[in-house]
């Protein structure tokens, strides 16, 4: 009797090997099936579907699929991929073979998500973007989470979600990259990392990390977002309501570069710094465009900057670099140990809380405030002056042989000199400036 035992044995696992064949092969021709070439409905927005080939283990369990095609066919856009491997739960893995054929969006709740060989591409099969890899992890609901994304946080998950993204060597195409402002010149990012998550309870979402990596340069960013329901009243009638709660934003971010240079537009200027740190706080009124927030109203901003060089354009050292050098400054470089701002607006205001920039010689700061124009749409400098205060009686012997030196008229009042501040804030004047 004993020795039917192992022969049992062996056939109960080659039954299960044959059992595992047939529900893979079936799994695979269903999924190829259902999502081959289909089309399917997401926030609206159709999309359709073809990869060549799937891959499937039921006992992982995982999906695979070869060269994954995805087109919005409203913009043209299409994203694709060389390889998709898919870590699913066994709830999940049925869900999507049992979708088949009905143009519904596809759910994985738990899961890990792998991309190789990504590009997106327009209507006009013109290269946006590439990226070499990217890896994922999720918790609650993927397509729900892209969903709220995509759309600026205004569709709203059902539940709690989680997800991890890691990217590598993602490249620009036609498109400058995202996140990255148009003015410089980065041409790859090496690394990017997003650790997000939303509380239904709470109605916030969180960005815990989110960094981008270009060799040794760094970007670091982490904020949250509350009351994210009222975000699809924005815009609408809604919003003029006496109980409409606006959304609130709390953000920080960190830049710390390495490379001795940082390239600003296209006139030679360039500027370097050990680290630039920023934070916000106020509404979120039209998403998170940083040049929006920075004149939100009711909002606080503040941001420092540690060992600024500033590296002037050749054009600034053609008209000024003689007068400069007979004083004794070099016009290749100016160094600044540490610049710190903060301010508030309210409504039409922006007020200046603190300015100051630190260095050996002199404290520097500015008072007074802008308001906006409500024609032009312009910051004009307001009530607002430049303070110089001298701390050696060398530094204040300098500054006056450097007015003296280019024809300046400076107001001085005990010891201190006050340089008044007109014009906009983009183009602002130096009032007392006569050359």
């Amino acid at each position: 009797m004993k020795r039917w035992i192992p022969i049992a044995f062996l056939a109960l696992i080659a039954l299960f090997a044959v059992a595992n064949l047939v529900l893979t092969e079936m799994a695979s021709r269903a999924l190829n099936e259902a999502y081959g070439e289909t089309r399917l409905v997401q926030d609206g927005v159709e999309v359709l579907v073809r990869f060549s080939d799937s891959n499937i283990s039921t006992l992982s369990p995982r999906i695979g699929l070869e060269r994954l095609q995805v087109r919005n066919l409203e913009t043209g856009d299409e994203f694709r991929a060389r390889s998709l491997e898919l870590f699913v739960s066994h709830g999940d893995l049925w869900r999507l073979i049992r979708s088949r054929g009905t143009g519904e969006r596809p759910i994985v709740r738990n899961g890990r998500l792998e991309l190789r060989d990504i590009a997106v591409v327009n209507a006009e099969q013109e290269m946006r973007y590439t990226a070499g890899a990217l890896n994922a992890t999720v918790s609650g609901d993927l397509f729900e989470m892209y969903a709220f994304v995509r759309t600026d946080f205004r569709n709203v998950p059902s539940q709690n979600q989680t997800i991890r993204i890691n990217m590598n060597d993602i490249r620009p195409g036609t498109e400058p990259l995202p996140f990255i402002p148009a003015e410089l010149p980065i041409n790859r990012l090496d690394r990017l990392v997003l650790n997000m998550n939303y509380d239904q309870q709470a109605d916030a979402f969180e960005v815990n990390r989110f960094e981008i990596s270009l060799g040794a340069d760094r970007i670091t960013l982490d904020g949250r977002l509350s009351d994210v329901s009222a975000i699809s009243s924005l815009g609408s009638d809604a919003e003029t309501a006496d109980t409409f709660v606006r959304p609130v934003l709390s953000a920080r971010m960190r830049i710390t570069p390495v490379r001795p240079q940082i390239p600003i537009g296209n006139d030679g200027l360039a500027v370097h710094f050990r680290s630039f740190d920023a934070t916000f706080e106020g509404p979120l009124v039209d998403g998170l465009n940083p040049q929006t927030m920075l004149e939100t109203a009711f909002s606080e901003i503040s941001f420092t900057i540690d060992e600024l060089s500033i590296f002037p354009p050749e054009t600034f050292k053609e008209i000024y670099g003689q007068p400069l050098g007979f004083l004794g400054i070099s016009s290749d470089r100016f160094t600044v140990p540490g610049v710190h701002a903060a301010y508030r607006i309210t409504d039409d205001t922006a007020f200046i809380e603190e300015f100051s920039l630190q260095n050996p010689f002199a404290e520097v700061n500015l008072t007074g405030q802008l308001l906006r124009d409500n024609n032009s749409g312009l910051w004009m400098w307001d009530s607002s002056n430049l303070l110089v205060r001298p701390v050696t009686p060398e530094s204040e012997n300098f500054i006056r042989m450097f007015t003296s030196f280019f024809e300046l008229r400076i107001q001085q009042t005990e010891g201190t000199f006050r340089i008044p501040l007109s014009g906009s804030l983009q183009s602002p004047r130096l009032e007392g400036l006569r050359m």
